[in-house]
């Protein structure tokens, strides 16, 4: 965070988020194009599915406690302008006609405000979909990627986050 003005903090790269995506996206459809042209025997190789990290605070459903609204809408929000246009871009991705894609799908992980430390287990996450948030203050940044982990790793091939924007806090 930069806090030249601290009426409006701001970050050094405000667009990161939505660059990085962006960048993303024309690479895996270049891929798919060069592969594409690289098949002799019409079989095509599958697409990647998109997993990116957002951020609660930024959809239209309550998805964090009211008493951190304040600090999301002032402090946060230029990194959660930079996220949603992020999510808008995987959104305009997936409009598009499935030849035409990077991706054949995505995931869209929403943790609550991240902590450092140890974590308090994947027993204690709590996840919900854009429509049914799971709400909460906080969850640990190792928790985060535990629950990638087992969630979208490891039981990627269950297919029950596929196509949706997960909320998890702790």
């Amino acid at each position: 965070m930069v806090f030249d003005n601290p009426l409006k903090p701001t970050l050094d790269n405000p667009t990161i988020c939505q660059d990085a995506m962006r960048i993303i996206l024309a690479s895996a459809r270049a891929v798919q194009k060069a592969q594409l042209l690289d098949v002799a025997d019409g079989v095509s190789n599958p697409k990647p599915r998109l997993v990116t990290l957002s951020t609660t605070g930024i959809s239209s459903t309550r998805d964090l406690p009211c008493l951190m609204k304040p600090m999301y809408h002032w402090m946060l929000k230029v990194p959660h302008d930079d996220k949603h246009v992020m999510e808008t871009l995987i959104k305009g991705e997936m409009a598009k006609p499935l030849a035409d894609r990077g991706i054949d799908n995505f995931v869209i992980v929403r943790p609550s405000l991240l902590t450092d430390g140890k974590g308090d287990g994947l027993h204690k996450i709590k996840a919900g979909t854009a429509e049914n948030p799971a709400v909460g203050y906080v969850i640990c940044r190792n928790d985060v990627g535990a629950w990638l982990f087992e969630n979208l790793v490891r039981g990627f091939y269950g297919e029950t986050y596929v196509g949706q924007i997960v909320t998890i806090t702790a």
